[in-house]
């Protein structure tokens, strides 16, 4: 770690584009806002909330924003595929996401 003057606290984070699929390799949504990635943030840092469910634990779960699982008609427990940079992984959903005022298309998987 390196200590920077006036910086009390800081984290890194990925955010990247990727697909979101149903298990038998359908797109969950077409059309609208991109579909993006993002890597879990430390609490003071988390743009997020979870209104249902809870924030990923392990590398197999993800939590989804409200909008996209409501749009595609996703529940807790289900499975869905995502693609991005990375090959293709099937995630269970453990949580459902807000973002701030809004709720833009944004999958949260675990930090490796």
């Amino acid at each position: 770690m390196r200590a920077t003057a006036g910086v009390a606290e800081a984290a890194g984070s990925i955010f990247t584009p990727g697909t979101f699929l149903r298990i038998n390799g359908t797109r969950l949504t077409t059309g609208g806002a991109p579909a993006f990635v993002a890597s879990l943030s430390p609490p003071r840092f988390n743009s997020f909330k979870a209104v249902k469910g809870r924030f990923p634990a392990t590398p197999g779960e993800l939590a989804i924003d409200e909008a996209t699982a409501e749009r595609a008609n996703l529940k807790l427990g289900q499975q869905m595929v995502v693609a991005g940079s990375a090959p293709a992984r099937r995630y269970t959903i453990v949580g459902i996401t807000q973002f701030g005022v809004g709720s833009p298309s944004a999958a949260r998987a675990p930090r490796s």
